[in-house]
């Protein structure tokens, strides 16, 4: 065979047939060996603001779900849309609009997805999660849909957990004789929650002083350090209070008038049962006894706090003030969890933070 040369034209062919065959070879090399792979790190709601409503303990809002996303694939994953589903229906939301959000490999990233229901979801007693579906839409290279099922933390409050309050602007006008209405405290900015304590007991006791220039027991100019009489009030036979304890702080720069966190609740028992808030009858004569008690001897009995949200109209600033919620449930049944008004949280009774009643 003759050795010939090959021309400079030919030589510029093969050159050009190789390159392609090798980016061919990449480009398959790539699509079959480095992708993205997406796992869910966590899924856990936003608390909603709760002030001007109340939801059921065997429900659950939000006004967001925070999803963190690690990419333990060899590239980079290019995320167009990210959809919650519970029931088939999409519950949150987020997409890139004109673009797409980068998760590079070994990188991890949290992503807001809106609100996107019409009203409360259900949970059932006791479950602190909500099973659902998340889809992720990739656009580029290695585009595709990804689905996965997922666990959503519900949003749970922890005895001795200091909770920040959502702030918000109360609108609340007070009508007077004369048709003009004044502006109550504002409320509730920069406010922190501390659940304190929960007990079981078989007696309650409300502070009330029945003197000639006071019109009701609950008339807060009555109240008096050191000259106090107590009401105090038994659970119905078979019946025994639960009792949470809590304080609240104001963290702003002004006085104003602690958060509405006493004014509803619910309790549900191991027994699947639920109970709303007790609150003291003045009228059931039968059930109420007078006595003369210290703070000492009230505390030793069903550790009541010496101030109480429900009695002060306004908190100063970088000041706590305390309270209390009280439940009537049957003996054989314990507490597992609690909601009050204006935490959407779902109350833990934890036994560590059980005091023993005397």
């Amino acid at each position: 065979m003759s050795d010939r040369r090959l021309s400079p034209k030919r030589k510029l062919e093969k050159i050009l047939v190789a390159s392609i065959v090798l980016a061919v070879g990449y480009f398959l090399f790539v699509y079959v060996t480095a992708k993205p792979e997406l796992i869910v790190v966590d899924c856990k709601m936003s608390p909603q603001v709760e002030y001007n409503s109340f939801t059921k303990i065997d429900e659950t809002i939000f006004t967001d779900i925070l999803v963190t996303l690690k990419n333990e694939g060899s590239a980079t994953a290019k995320i167009d849309e990210i959809s919650i589903l519970y029931d088939d229906s999409v519950i949150a939301y987020k997409d890139s609009y004109l673009g797409y959000y980068e998760v590079k490999p070994g990188e991890e990233k949290t992503f807001v997805l809106r609100e996107n229901t019409f009203g409360a979801l259900e949970r059932k007693i006791g479950q602190d999660y909500l099973q659902a579906k998340i889809k992720i839409k990739l656009e580029g290279l290695f585009s595709d849909e990804i689905e996965k099922e997922i666990l959503i933390s519900i949003p749970m409050a922890k005895f001795g957990e200091i909770i920040s309050l959502p702030n918000i602007e109360i609108i609340d006008h007070k009508p007077t004789i004369g048709g003009i209405t004044v502006l109550l405290d504002p409320c509730c900015h920069n406010y922190s929650l501390t659940l304190v304590s929960w007990r079981e007991t078989k007696i309650y006791a409300t502070p009330a002083i029945p003197s000639s220039h006071c019109k009701g027991y609950y008339n807060p100019s009555c109240y008096r350090v050191g000259e106090w009489e107590y009401l105090f009030q038994g659970a119905e036979p078979g019946m025994k209070f639960v009792i949470i304890t809590y304080k609240v702080k104001n963290n702003w720069i002004r006085k104003q008038s602690p958060p509405p966190i006493d004014s509803f609740g619910e309790i549900a028992t191991d027994k699947g049962y639920v109970y709303e808030q007790w609150t003291p009858d003045i009228e059931d004569v039968k059930r109420w006894f007078f006595a003369n008690a210290t703070w000492n001897e009230v505390k030793t009995i069903i550790n009541w706090p010496p101030i109480s949200t429900t009695y002060i109209h306004s908190i100063p600033p970088n000041t706590e003030a305390f309270g209390s919620i009280v439940f009537e449930v049957p003996e054989d049944e314990t507490p597992i969890e609690a909601k009050i008004s204006s935490l959407s949280y779902i109350i833990k009774f934890q036994p560590s933070t059980w005091v023993k009643a005397s």
